[in-house]
């Protein structure tokens, strides 16, 4: 279960329907549930990375130091050449 809702939450996360501050929540409820899956129910330790956090955390680190310039959308009626 915990696999399932974190998985929805990353998916969330990545669409750039999300305004930033519902994103970064979702990123932190993510994280806490992943946590909590791989301390309790696995008993890993803390430290253990997985790929997903890494890009995560890329992404984050990036969007929030672009802005929205580079993500935001094209408006009507402007020519691109």
């Amino acid at each position: 279960m915990a696999i399932a809702l974190t998985a929805v939450l990353y998916f969330l996360l990545a669409t750039e329907m999300a305004w930033r501050w519902k994103a970064f929540a979702c990123a932190l409820f993510g994280a806490a549930v992943t946590l909590q899956f791989n301390l309790v129910e696995h008993q890993l330790p803390i430290a253990v990375p997985t790929l997903l956090h890494v890009f995560l955390g890329i992404w984050f680190i990036f969007y929030l130091h672009v802005g929205d310039a580079c993500f935001a959308p094209i408006k009507p009626g402007r020519i691109q050449r």
